[in-house]
């Protein structure tokens, strides 16, 4: 079973307008040991493209416990990839 982060824009509080910005799955695939695991890390998101997967690897050796850095990496790749595709005007 994966570990799955949400992350959810509600405008102004509002939950009836609440909307999911980007959903990352995180699943051991069973090759690491019990103190450094393998991940297959997916996330998915909105994109200038629309709903589009914007990150899938597999990630090695990660500490137990430091799954919160893995999705924090995911989401950095979501936001500088939006950033690098903005006009400035």
């Amino acid at each position: 079973m994966p570990l799955r982060v949400t992350v959810e824009l509600i405008p102004y509080g509002d939950e009836s307008r609440k909307r999911t910005v980007a959903v990352v799955d995180i699943a051991n695939d069973g090759t690491g040991t019990h103190e450094v695991g393998n991940y297959d890390v997916r996330a998915e998101g909105e994109t200038v493209g629309g709903y589009d997967t914007f990150y899938h690897s597999r990630v090695a050796g990660v500490q137990r416990g430091d799954y919160l850095d893995q999705v924090i990496g995911c989401l950095r790749v979501l936001h500088t990839g939006l950033s690098n595709t903005e006009t400035k005007t």
